[in-house]
């Protein structure tokens, strides 16, 4: 998220009583990017001026900047009451925001655009806060203000298309995702999200080229690989869902979902001693999936292993008694081994 300032500045810089204000000097550290050195020098000129809002409101600010946002909060809460400004108020939001407090968030960027409506950030803001509290409408409105004051914000954009892609408006979201690509076509994350409202509109084709161009960007995109396999699955093209799979493999050897979904690709394939060593990968990394054991089941059954496959499917409905697949998976293995 943006700042209100790109750099801070100070009005308060007339000499105190207890000396020259330092502000100045502290300004001068803080605009170099000197951050702890203008936070000393903030925490002094306190020391000599408690009341000075301004330096108040500069200390809050090196701390939003170093990532302190509690302080920031407490401290910024202090000039609000006080000095009501709307870059005051955006970063005490953004300081809310980014602690984990988006309802109070959303109340100070609506504080921020009463005192000024045309700050493109500040609107942006507010729609971030209401998206993570679930107001997709409100922040579609949001990130539409955004655009109206700012319109080649790529970042509304792509935040608008998510909030259309949640109150089910998918061609508004698949068109929110192509303009932001088309003002800036190097952002993965705008592929990747164009690829998921797209394989959800059913058109995966389309689908299947936007992630392409996100892992053209960046080829070790670890959730664009997963989607672009299950997307080629749903398409019918298992050869290229088992190609992307062992990219994925090759980068996060850990999810053991990627070798079950492997494995369940090489099972109806026909390669059962591969789709066996899927499932055991998947079974070493998580121990207790059911799913995994069934199908690992399955692949033992295929084989005519009929004690091992039961003992997976027993494991399988110990994990979730009320596994209909498994109970039934068993029953038939079980009717096999008694003609056997």
């Amino acid at each position: 998220m943006n700042t209100m300032t790109d750099e801070p500045v100070s009005s308060d810089q007339a000499p105190g009583e207890a000396g020259t204000s330092l502000l100045p000097e502290a300004l001068q550290y803080h605009q170099a990017g000197d951050l702890e050195h203008a936070k000393q020098l903030y925490i002094q000129e306190l020391s000599r001026r408690p009341d000075s809002g301004e330096a108040l409101r500069l200390l809050g600010l090196v701390h939003f900047q170093q990532g302190d946002y509690g302080r920031t909060v407490n401290l910024m809460k202090k000039v609000v009451a006080t000095n009501k400004n709307a870059s005051t108020y955006n970063i005490y939001g953004q300081a809310l925001l980014m602690g984990g407090r988006p309802e109070e968030a959303a109340t100070a960027f609506r504080r921020a655009l009463e005192l000024k409506q045309d700050l493109p950030e500040t609107h942006f803001n507010l729609g971030a806060a209401l998206q993570l509290v679930g107001h997709s409408e409100e922040a579609v409105s949001a990130y539409r203000m955004a655009l109206y004051f700012k319109p080649d914000y790529v970042a509304a954009y792509i935040n608008l298309g998510a909030s259309l892609k949640k109150t089910g408006r998918l061609a508004d979201s698949i068109e929110a995702y192509r303009k932001a690509i088309s003002y800036k076509a190097d952002i993965p994350e705008a592929h990747y999200n164009l690829g998921m409202a797209l394989r959800e509109a059913g058109l995966y084709g389309e689908a299947i080229e936007a992630f392409k161009a996100a892992l053209a960007l960046r080829p070790d995109y670890v959730e664009t690989l997963f989607n672009i396999a299950m997307t080629y699955v749903a398409f019918g093209r298992l050869a290229e869902a088992v190609d992307a799979y062992q990219k994925l493999i090759a980068l996060r050897p850990e999810i053991p979902e990627v070798h079950y979904n492997l494995g369940d690709l090489w099972l109806v394939s026909g390669r059962i001693d591969q789709a066996q060593e899927s499932f055991a990968t998947a079974l070493r990394l998580r121990p207790a999936f059911p799913e995994a054991l069934l199908r690992h089941g399955h692949a033992l059954q295929v084989q005519g292993k009929l004690d091992e496959a039961a003992a997976a499917y027993r494991k399988a409905l110990e994990l979730r008694p009320d596994y209909p697949a498994a109970a039934t998976s068993l029953e038939q293995v079980q009717q096999l081994q008694a003609v056997a």
